[in-house]
């Protein structure tokens, strides 16, 4: 998040010289790697922060004193040896950083090696990629700050929370109802510091939004009676009292008693607090007496209780919390309850489900599937058995003629898959060897004397290009970084043109800063038609290198010499062709001869 703040101006009071002035400042900018939006610009020139913006973004950005090690960089570099370069890297920092770990003093400059510096000549025409800034006023800076990092899913870095603990106090409540963190870990990270870092007013003001209900105060009094070692004070027990009451007592009761665990954790948490004694409300003070005297049934229990009842309402009752019904739904749904109804609750509700909790649905409906196949499975199996148990005992002369017939089926089958065995067998041998054939064949046939003759000559070219590719190497760099010079002088081009619209027919000092953009405009398109001439001779230079490395490994002769060994190949396929036919029909009738006895042999065994 790249964001400034600007003091809040009349938009009425921009003048010539202030619009001039903003632009002069983002052109200032451009120096450090920034730029503002257009929309910005405008803000900007209204704001009482124009004259000392720029000085105090440059304090942002660390200045570099040192010179560079090597001035005319990367050709100084690109000359010497790397065994040079490596040992001038080794000496400058061991003269800079491992002198001020012996020393304990700051060296502000090591050893440099003494290099020539030539003064440019030549403009530079890469353009540098700036980041760009979002400017806010300093009234709306702390709402966007909160609504920007409070409402992602992620964890807060340290600088972020930094960030939104300076920003809360200034936070109004329009800014509170537009935050909802979703990000649990967030509000563990944020609350104790809220609890121990501002007054008590503030912070249940403050943790009253952050907090969906009362059982998120609960769960993080919990972490925080902890981390004090089971007491607090006197202000931090009222602050943590008059932050539960600030919520409805329904929701109080309903949080109080999600679970035996949580009950236990939570009459220890009310406990230490003394809720009683500094509680005002007379509601909340029941429902804590109710968890006491165990007259406080859970949310589930309720839920379980209507569902077991068919009470009316009770599946309307469950599906306040849709996660919960998910888990019961096997539950419910063994009660007869109607499965359309469920589902039309379930889709009211459906902006509640998280990701986690449909992953985890998916993951458990298709364990059940798989188990219930699995049961289903195994009391088909037991039946079967029951009843194959209860006809060998009861009939146990069918029992032993089943038995001989499912021997003589079995001698039967034995014979089958035996001929059966033989006879797949040769089919399959006979297949191999016609596939053999047919690969011979097509090897000899001009389809796949042609296709070697392109791949050898493919390979041939490849080696070539991949030998010209190294020899051209450094003139591609240079096409590339031209095009994307050539791209960012385009897009510079076309931002200046929109200033120019935009400020062309406006009052005088908008005039003089479009006709300066116009100039700008003259002078970077001068610049793009010398980098295209540039370009164009680059790449006539890269073909003609191209075919001079052609020309010097004697591509056409190669080429020849290919296309005469193809051609006595050609020749040489009609003989072969009918000797590998002669020797095919052989070996066919070898085979035949050899299935019809192993056949035979079956036959006789059985």
């Amino acid at each position: 998040m790249h964001m400034l703040t600007c003091r809040k101006g009349d938009p009425r009071q921009i003048t010539d010289e202030k619009l001039l002035k903003a632009l002069t400042v983002n052109e200032n900018l451009h120096s450090l790697g920034f730029t503002l939006r257009p929309e910005d610009i405008g803000l900007l020139a209204a704001s009482d922060s124009l004259y000392r913006f720029y000085s105090e973004v440059k304090e942002l950005v660390p200045e570099m004193k040192a010179k560079p090690m090597y001035p005319n960089f990367p050709d100084q570099v690109m000359e010497i040896d790397e065994a040079q370069f490596r040992l001038h890297q080794m000496i400058h920092y061991f003269s800079t950083y491992e002198l001020e770990w012996l020393t304990g003093k700051s060296i502000s400059r090591g050893w440099l090696p003494d290099m020539e510096s030539t003064p440019k000549t030549e403009r530079d025409d890469r353009l540098l990629s700036y980041t760009v800034l979002e400017l806010a006023e300093e009234d709306d800076s702390y709402s966007l700050c909160l609504m920007r990092i409070l409402n992602r899913r992620e964890r807060l870095t340290i600088s972020e929370k930094e960030l939104v603990m300076l920003s809360l106090p200034h936070a109004s409540e329009e800014t509170f109802n537009g935050i909802r963190i979703a990000f649990k870990e967030n509000l563990d990270l944020l609350f104790p510091e809220i609890f121990e870092k501002m007054s008590g007013k503030d912070s249940v003001r403050i943790l009253r939004h952050l907090c969906q209900h009362t059982g998120d105060v609960l769960n993080n009094a919990a972490i925080l009676l902890k981390k004090h070692k089971y007491h607090f004070r006197t202000s931090q027990k009222r602050t943590i009292v008059k932050l539960l009451e600030s919520y409805p007592a329904e929701n109080l009761r309903e949080n109080l008693m999600l679970s035996n665990t949580k009950r236990e954790r939570n009459l220890v948490i009310l406990r230490h607090l003394d809720f009683n004694i500094y509680a005002r409300n007379t509601a909340h003070k029941k429902a804590v007496a109710d968890l006491r005297n165990r007259n406080i049934i859970s949310w589930e229990g309720t839920a379980k209780r209507m569902l077991a009842g068919h009470e009316e309402g009770a599946l309307a009752y469950t599906a306040k919390r849709p996660g919960a019904m998910l888990r019961m739904l096997k539950w419910i749904l063994s009660l007869g309850y109607d499965e359309e109804e469920i589902v039309n609750l379930l889709i009211t509700h459906a902006q509640q489900f998280s990701t986690q909790m449909l992953v985890k649905l998916l993951s458990s409906v298709r364990v059940e599937s798989e188990e219930t196949i699995r049961q289903e499975r195994e009391k088909e199996i037991q039946a079967i058995r029951s009843r194959y148990e209860y006809e060998r005992f009861h009939m146990r002369e069918r029992f032993f003629a089943e038995q001989k017939r499912k021997r003589q089926i079995d001698e039967f089958m034995l014979a089958y898959f035996g001929v059966e065995y033989e006879r797949r067998r040769h089919e399959c041998e006979v297949e191999r060897h016609n596939q053999a054939l047919a690969a011979s064949l097509w090897e000899l046939s001009e389809a796949g004397i042609a296709k070697k003759y392109r791949e050898e000559i493919n390979e041939c070219t490849r080696n070539l290009e991949s030998h010209a590719e190294i020899l051209i190497q450094g003139q591609k760099q240079k096409i590339h970084a031209l095009e994307n010079s050539i791209q960012k002088c385009e897009e510079r081009i076309h931002f200046l043109k929109n200033t120019v619209r935009a400020y062309k027919d406006s009052h005088e000092g908008a005039a003089r800063c479009a006709e300066y953009a116009e100039c700008r405009i003259l002078t970077l398109e001068a610049d793009v038609i010398r980098m295209k001439n540039r370009l164009a001779d680059l790449k006539a230079e890269v073909h003609a290198l191209k075919n001079s490395v052609f020309h010097e490994f004697h591509l056409e002769k190669k080429e020849a010499h290919i296309q005469q060994r193809y051609d006595r190949i050609r020749e040489e396929a009609g003989p072969k062709i009918s000797a590998l036919k002669k020797a095919h029909e052989k070996e066919i009738e070898k085979l035949d001869n050899d299935f019809s006895k192993r056949l035979a042999e079956v036959e006789q065994e059985v």
